[in-house]
């Protein structure tokens, strides 16, 4: 019993900092939303364009041109990754604040609980230029176009 008082008390005490916590990541995604949505979706479409362009060169010039192809995979890897990396956090989060013990507490912390399930229900998401979700199912399914579009035209 001793031990379920103590969770309690931590799970009180660690409650509002959490709160405090998600609210800011979600106005810093907010943010990232507005100021850099149009901008990744510049970079998104340059990017797999420069990839599927550099299918067409001969075997000289692709080494040549390496490191550009190589800048463009990777930026474009990483966009999608880390903008996966904060999807996923957002389900570990609602994971976490379901799984505290709220049904040991209090009435009124039962009810902040329930706000936060509810807020932390919503998806993250991150869209290049307003349209395209930025994750790794958008990576793969890029990838793939892009082999399918240089199988049909290059052969």
């Amino acid at each position: 019993m001793r031990q379920v008082d103590e969770n309690i008390q931590d799970v009180k005490e660690t409650l509002p900092k959490l709160i405090n916590r998600h609210i800011m990541i979600l106005d810093t995604i907010d943010k990232l939303k507005t100021l850099y949505s149009v901008p990744t979706g510049v970079d998104f479409g340059s990017n797999a364009v420069c990839m599927s362009l550099f299918c067409f060169l001969s075997l000289q010039e692709y080494v040549t041109f390496m490191t550009i192809i190589l800048y463009a995979f990777a930026v474009f890897f990483l966009y999608c990754y880390l903008c996966q990396c904060l999807i996923n956090a957002s389900g570990d989060f609602e994971r976490a604040v379901y799984s505290c013990g709220w049904e040991n507490l209090e009435w009124r912390d039962k009810k902040t609980i329930y706000v936060m399930l509810l807020q932390a229900q919503k998806p993250i998401e991150l869209l290049a230029a307003n349209i395209i979700p930025i994750n790794i199912a958008t990576f793969a399914s890029t990838i793939q176009a892009i082999y399918k579009f240089v199988t049909v035209v290059k052969f």
